[in-house]
């Protein structure tokens, strides 16, 4: 469910198949604005696309409006449980939670349960940042080529004393 400021309900959805999933911890992308959950699933039907075994570690990416982008079951053929996320760097997010199986995703159990902690890619549209050689151009930040699609990439650029820019575009306008 997401609200608006006054508290109202801007929209609401239900993710999962016909067996029992739970979510735990919901953050959103401060680059993309979009969402990222973690919980667990015994389903591999409806929204999942597979299930290893008893219960898995789910995580799901929606859009701001809630619609699923991906999802992924991570664990083995026991029971996997997902508490928390978090976006530590672009294009990674990381997972942890415990776990009693020891195959499939589950590398190194040590009996029982563990704590286990996966990292996981997250794929982007990249679009390039176009740059010369010219020692007189300066890209900001430096040695960035490209930016994620729905980030809010900030580039400066300079030019030679007297150089004329031609088709410098902001927002996909020519300057």
């Amino acid at each position: 469910v997401r609200f608006d400021n006054a508290g109202s309900i801007l929209w609401s959805k239900c993710y999962g198949g016909s067996d029992t999933e739970q979510g735990f911890e919901i953050v959103q992308s401060p680059v993309t604005g979009r969402f990222l959950m973690v919980g667990t699933s015994q389903s591999s039907d409806g929204d999942l696309s597979g299930n290893y075994g008893l219960i898995d570690i789910w995580v799901i990416e929606t859009d701001m409006n809630g619609n699923l982008i991906w999802q992924k079951n991570i664990g083995g053929s026991q029971n996997d449980y997902g508490n928390s996320l978090s976006l530590p760097s672009f294009g990674n997010v990381t997972v942890a939670g415990y776990t009693d199986s020891s195959d499939h995703d589950v590398i190194g159990q040590h009996g029982l349960y563990d704590m286990w902690v996966a990292k996981l890619p997250i794929d982007y549209i990249y679009f390039p940042v176009n740059a010369t050689a010219d020692p007189w151009t300066i890209v900001y930040p430096a040695g960035i080529t490209e930016y994620p699609e729905m980030s809010d990439p900030l580039y400066i650029t300079q030019g030679k004393p007297g150089a004329i820019l031609e088709d410098v575009q902001v927002d996909e306008v020519s300057q």
